[in-house]
């Protein structure tokens, strides 16, 4: 894990100035330098169809899976919950939206940027 320790030693400017001149071949003395700007063009990657087309589908695949809430005994005995208020709260999150919204949020989150969080405020009666 000596590698990850370095990568989270560089700052997140560093990464982000980095810039490869790639290696001169045969073909770099034929061809004109393009100056178009492809990350510009690209920016954050969502309209691209190589991006969003893989999240898409496991925004699409997720919520078929059913989700399980299960308790395990002192005896070692794995007992699942059928009431539970956390599938209440899963079920419908809030008045505007449900599971199926909720979860394919999450998953653009979790694989666009890398973190997904679930925020949890209560109302005034609690």
């Amino acid at each position: 894990m000596n590698w990850l320790q370095k990568a989270a030693a560089i700052p997140a400017r560093a990464l982000s100035a980095m810039r490869h001149s790639g290696r001169q071949t045969f073909w770099t003395g034929l061809l004109k330098r393009t100056r178009f700007d492809y990350r510009r063009e690209v920016g954050d990657g969502l309209d691209a169809s190589v991006v969003t087309a893989p999240i898409q589908w496991v925004q699409r695949a997720l919520p078929e899976a059913r989700i399980v809430i299960q308790r395990t005994g002192a005896d070692g005995d794995v007992e699942e919950l059928e009431e539970h208020d956390l599938l209440t709260l899963l079920d419908t999150p809030n008045p505007f939206y449900g599971w199926i919204a909720l979860i394919m949020a999450t998953v653009l989150d979790f694989l666009f940027a890398g973190n997904a969080y679930w925020l949890k405020i209560r109302n005034g009666n609690g």
